[in-house]
């Protein structure tokens, strides 16, 4: 079962003349920033847990991160949970896929076993290490759930800054698919649209307020005052 939810897109550069100013949204503003851009980041931690809390964590540049692994094994893996769980993260787009360029991280596992075993991909929390402190990811926009042993709901666990929950995706037995987890952070954020709209709106206001002023007939020699509201 995989839920997923689209990035929001950004806005196009947009001019108003608002009397003799200017309202300019500019596209590169309103874009996210690529978290191995992100000023300051060092590293990115991710918190697994198969029976105790066990942090792994890889440099901005690090080949972990740049690269979707092809095979998931006991010799290609970026760290184990339980003996015969493997882990895979990268960057990636909101729907998890390998993207060096993306906002988002994505972890992956394999993992063969079933009930009543528990289920497998166990990830508490997710986390950007500055210089200067750090950050847990804020949102689940995809996910793979698989198997007997899944959790179904227990996704949200990865963001709810809380490393004593985990998630519990289940198991990839009888499967050619894995499971999968990709998360987003508040600092690689798009600001959200209705904002932007906000501000396109006032100027537009604005402008209008303008052209009446100069297209109104002059009825006395009084300052003429305009209220925009």
């Amino acid at each position: 079962m995989k839920n997923a939810v689209s990035p929001t897109s950004a806005v196009v550069l947009s001019t108003i003349v608002a009397g003799l100013g200017f309202l300019v949204v500019d596209v590169n503003a309103v874009q996210a920033t690529p978290l191995v851009n992100l000023p300051n980041l060092q590293s990115i931690t991710f918190f697994e847990t198969s029976g105790s809390n066990t942090p792994y964590t890889f440099t901005v540049n690090s080949s972990q991160l740049l690269t979707k692994l092809s095979a998931l094994n006991s010799t290609s893996n970026d760290f184990v949970g339980v003996s015969t769980e493997f882990y895979d993260v990268f960057y990636s787009d909101s729907l998890g896929n390998l993207d060096v360029n993306g906002m988002y991280v994505t972890v992956e596992s394999v993992y063969d076993r079933e009930l009543p075993a528990g289920g497998g991909l166990n990830i508490a929390e997710v986390q950007l290490n500055f210089t200067s402190g750090t950050e847990f990811a804020n949102q689940v926009t995809a996910f793979t759930a698989l198997g007997n042993n899944a959790i179904v709901g227990s996704q949200i666990k990865a963001v709810d800054g809380n490393l004593l929950t985990t998630t519990t995706l289940g198991n990839t037995v009888g499967q050619n698919k894995r499971l999968s987890l990709t998360l987003g952070f508040a600092s690689t954020a798009i600001p959200e649209p209705s904002a932007i709209l906000s501000l396109l709106a006032l100027g537009t206001l604005g402008a209008a307020s303008t052209l009446k002023r100069k297209l109104k007939p002059s009825q006395s020699n009084e300052k003429e005052t305009t209220k925009v509201g």
